[in-house]
């Protein structure tokens, strides 16, 4: 499942306003993941990584925003998933640095519309009202 799939549907559940649009749109997207990955697009669509806290601040996250972004998608959810697989494992001396790379990396591969997602996504401030709830019910 591409990235740039997730972040469209992000959008447009932000933008409707009916509960029921909401999971339709929700299902929709979800429906088209492969089995091994629709953990993974819950957790970003719900702003909450099926990794759980993965040691993520908004200073990391902004440091680490670069000023370029790719100019095409290529980025997919499997991708990122294992990026914060990695991020989750970070702990002791050297990984704040680390973690602010691993960002780093991971949000130039991004375009501008999945680099502000990401960056939403991965601290949990994305705004949609993709709730527990409602993801529930598109599940």
């Amino acid at each position: 499942m591409r990235l740039s799939d997730v972040v469209e549907t992000s959008r447009r559940v932000a933008e409707a306003g009916a509960r029921l649009e909401k999971i339709r749109l929700l299902a929709e997207c979800l429906a088209g993941a492969e089995p091994g990955v629709v953990e993974a697009a819950v957790g970003l669509l719900s702003g909450a990584p099926r990794q759980g806290r993965i040691g993520l601040g908004p200073a990391t996250v902004y440091a680490a925003m670069p000023a370029a972004t790719a100019p095409a998608s290529g980025l997919t959810v499997a991708e990122v998933d294992a990026w914060v697989d990695r991020l989750a494992a970070l702990r002791g001396p050297g990984s704040a640095r680390e973690r602010t790379r691993l960002v780093a990396d991971l949000l130039g591969r991004a375009t501008r519309a999945e680099r502000d997602f990401l960056a939403r996504a991965l601290l949990g401030a994305l705004g949609q009202g993709a709730l527990e709830g409602l993801m529930v019910e598109a599940v």
